[in-house]
């Protein structure tokens, strides 16, 4: 319920400066995790699937 109130008494600008804050943290994360992923399990770095992976950090 906390979180719930948490929200509403945020403006939608205030929401915006939180998504764009961690914006640059979920790019480097997964640059990091297909780095890691083509390094150590020979997986392929596909513009597709780097969207998808950080597109899924974004909304964890």
């Amino acid at each position: 319920m906390e979180l719930r109130q948490n929200c509403l008494d945020m403006n939608s600008r205030e929401i915006a400066v939180e998504i764009w804050a961690g914006l640059p943290y979920a790019v480097i994360w997964t640059v990091w995790k297909t780095r890691n992923a083509v390094i150590f399990e020979n997986d392929t770095a596909v513009a597709g699937k780097v969207l998808q992976r950080f597109k899924a950090t974004i909304w964890q």
